[in-house]
């Protein structure tokens, strides 16, 4: 099923990043000089997309992983697929340029983590505002971007997992298809 937002009661294991964020909160501020440009990035956004990637492409940041050890604690909970777990920031004034991923095999949770209020997230002409200890669950293969219209650095937890609708062996065929794509 394809549908911009979904409800995150529909995922259980979002209560466990609501009930641990004042302890992965903890450890992004620890570690929050140490982020970089995102890797997908555009130069299109008036300003950078930074990140701390615990995920990409399916491999682990190991380094990152052992900073952050209540975060990876809490990642080994839940049923990320690890194509992009991060830290994301989006300056004052900051946007993301509207983007869309290549499947709803995938789905994206953003936990707000730091000053989310004025920030937004629209996804196929919907919107809905972040919130500071709050999941937002959606399709990104729907045409999305991010605002930050508050006065600070809006940080989340980015975690995209497999859509719950597909079986195992959906799940592991898509796994080897964006390792070879590497």
């Amino acid at each position: 099923a394809a549908r911009p937002i979904h409800d995150g009661r529909d995922h259980p294991w979002t209560g466990l990043l609501r009930q641990a964020s004042a302890d992965i909160r903890q450890e992004l501020l620890a570690v929050q000089e140490s982020f970089s440009r995102a890797r997908y990035d555009s130069d299109h956004n008036p300003k950078p997309w930074n990140t701390y990637y615990f995920f990409l492409k399916g491999q682990p940041e190991a380094e990152h992983l052992a900073a952050c050890p209540r975060t990876a604690e809490v990642l080994r909970q839940v049923p990320h697929n690890g194509f992009h777990v991060c830290f994301s920031a989006i300056e004052p004034g900051g946007s993301l340029h509207p983007h869309s991923g290549p499947t709803n095999a995938s789905l994206t949770a953003h936990l707000g983590l730091v000053d989310c209020a004025g920030s937004r997230l629209w996804v196929a002409g919907n919107s809905v505002d972040y919130r500071d200890d709050e999941v937002i669950v959606f399709d990104d293969s729907f045409v999305h971007w991010v605002e930050n219209n508050g006065p600070r650095r809006r940080v989340t937890l980015m975690i995209t997992f497999w859509h719950p609708e597909l079986s195992l062996t959906e799940r592991a065929f898509l796994r080897q298809i964006i390792r070879a794509s590497d």
